[in-house]
């Protein structure tokens, strides 16, 4: 736009400032998203997305975490930290529930993923 005069001064000058408004507004709802986006729940939420989304790595992830959660819930139930519960921890891993956590893997991804949405889908 081409200023001759007083007049296409001021529609600049108008233009101008609607433009800085209209940028100020989105500059506050990008920064309303990124805050929100920091808390701990979205950070978890974004974590797990990426962990199930992507198959090999996070299906490995999967994998791995609920092998272990597996063997660190069998030695609670059954003893403790005592030695008796270690040993129980380790027979079962070692008798095949962490085999059949493996071979379950796409089920227990699939009820996972319908606990997350259940927990963190805005209702």
């Amino acid at each position: 736009m081409q200023i001759k005069n007083a007049q296409d001064l001021d529609e600049a000058i108008t233009l101008l400032e609607n433009k800085m408004l209209l940028q100020e507004k989105i500059l506050r709802v990008q920064f309303t998203d990124t805050v929100d986006s920091f808390k701990p729940k979205n950070l978890l939420k974004a974590a797990y997305i990426n962990a199930t989304e992507s198959n090999a790595i996070g299906s490995t992830l999967l994998k791995t975490a609920v092998g272990v959660g597996s063997t660190i819930l069998g030695s609670k139930l059954i003893g403790g930290s005592s030695l008796l519960g270690k040993l129980a921890g380790s027979a079962i891993n070692a008798s095949g529930s962490s085999d059949a956590i493996f071979s379950n893997a796409n089920k227990i991804t699939a009820w996972s993923k319908a606990i997350f949405n259940n927990l963190f889908t805005k209702k």
